[in-house]
Parts: structure tokens; C-alpha cells; sequence
């Protein structure tokens, strides 16, 4: 295991698809990871990010209830401000080049013990989004 601005410096422009699930939302500095992030996907590759949203709904659902009445995680895994809206995850990725071409909801069924999708982001989000090509400057 290395930090991620080694291994940029070793992976440069290597891979075709980048998975960062269930990260962003325990990150404080979210800009430096994902340019570091994006800086090891070739031109035309794939970012596919899954995170909580930064919602009073996803608040009292997954934080609330789910660390402090459920206990299905540790209480004081998740804080308020290391959440992230999916539009300030596509402004960063934007600034980086990188287009988002999906954003979808999804959520966690305790009944079945397993994640699905939704229509609605308000509690967690996936998102895809692929890094352009360079541009020339004329």
C-alpha cells in the first residue's frame, strides 16, 4: 500500500477505468484525491465514484439512525462536512477535465442486505465521469 501521490507518480496516465467507492465521504481534502485520481486514468477513462450526499435525509438515515440507533457502523464514521452534493463532485471533475456522463441513486436494503438502485440521489450516489482528450491550443 502507498499513498496515492506515489503511486500517481508511478501510474501516470495508466488505467482505463478508476474505482473510488465509498471514499469521498471520509476525505478532506476531496480535490487532491480525486486530481490524483485522475491523473492515473488515460485520456477516455473512467472515474466511477460512490458516495454519501450531503443531505438532511442521507443525515438522519444513514448517520443518525444507522451509527447511533442500528449500530451498522461505528458511531463518528461519517461527519457532515466530509459529505459531498454529486453537483460539487462534477464541478471538481470538471475543472479536471473530466465529463460526467452518469449519476444515479441508490441505497442500502436492510431487508435484503443488499444495495440498490433509485431514482432519487438524496441519500448516496454513483457517478461516471470520463476524462477528455487534451485539447490543442491554436
Amino acid at each position: 500500500m502507498e499513498p496515492i501521490d506515489q503511486h500517481v507518480k508511478a501510474n501516470f496516465e495508466r488505467y482505463d477505468a478508476l474505482v473510488v467507492s465509498e471514499v469521498l465521504e471520509h476525505v478532506d481534502d476531496k480535490v487532491a484525491l480525486l486530481s490524483a485520481c485522475v491523473k492515473t486514468l488515460k485520456p477516455g477513462g473512467s472515474i466511477f465514484i460512490t458516495t454519501m450526499n450531503k443531505t438532511v435525509p442521507m443525515w438522519i438515515g444513514g448517520v443518525v439512525i444507522g451509527e447511533y440507533i442500528l449500530n451498522i457502523a461505528p458511531k463518528g464514521t461519517h461527519h457532515w462536512d466530509k459529505m459531498i452534493a454529486p453537483l460539487d463532485v462534477q464541478r471538481i471533475l470538471d475543472t479536471m477535465n473530466c465529463q460526467t456522463v452518469l449519476v444515479n441513486g441508490s441505497t442500502y436494503d436492510f431487508c435484503r442486505n443488499t444495495w440498490r438502485w433509485i431514482n432519487s440521489t438524496q441519500l448516496c450516489y454513483a457517478l461516471q465521469a470520463v476524462k477528455q482528450m487534451p485539447t490543442e491550443c491554436s
